[in-house]
């Protein structure tokens, strides 16, 4: 990573606002936990490409991790302004929505999880996701229909050993 990541700032050196080079400069420092870094790479990239999707989704991941809820909501809904059919932006805007449960966007939350799930039936994070919030939520028999869909696509029954008790 290091290797590359000094190849990168290299090439930047001569070409400093291009735009596959900081997103690939950014998602290794993503990978390598600068988030700070990373941060400033997808900026510079969205100064250049207002509408780079990668760049608004990583982004707002970034602003998520920072519990910067606002900002990273204004960057998934103008992610799926440009792309209403963005899975990754839904399910993004969806676990913002689960971490603002204080706030109770529940409700919000499972609207996008239904798109999301329309759109990638196959998604076990959605089905987990949503299982998660009908069990904060009490409904106990739709949390354990989620959490068996989401074993039946691939996560371990151990995982949700104790989801699934929560259920009874």
């Amino acid at each position: 990573y290091d290797k590359a990541l000094e190849s990168y700032s290299f090439a930047l050196n001569f070409a400093p606002l291009a735009v596959p080079i900081l997103l690939d400069r950014a998602a290794i420092n993503l990978e390598m936990g600068n988030t700070d870094r990373a941060y400033t790479d997808y900026c510079l990239v969205l100064d250049e490409d207002k509408q780079n999707k990668e760049a608004l989704l990583m982004r707002a991941y970034i602003y998520v991790l920072r519990r910067d809820y606002p900002a990273a909501r204004i960057d998934y809904n103008r992610l799926l302004e440009l792309d209403p059919q963005n899975y990754s932006g839904r399910l993004g805007l969806a676990t913002l929505e689960q971490k603002e449960r204080e706030m109770k966007h529940e409700d919000l939350a499972l609207v996008d999880l239904e798109e999301a799930i329309r759109l990638k039936p196959s998604s076990a994070d959605a089905y987990l996701l949503r299982g998660n919030i009908y069990l904060t939520q009490k409904k106990k028999a739709l949390a354990k229909t989620d959490f068996e869909k989401a074993i039946s696509l691939g996560i371990p029954p151990a995982d949700l050993h104790e989801q699934l008790k929560q259920c009874k």
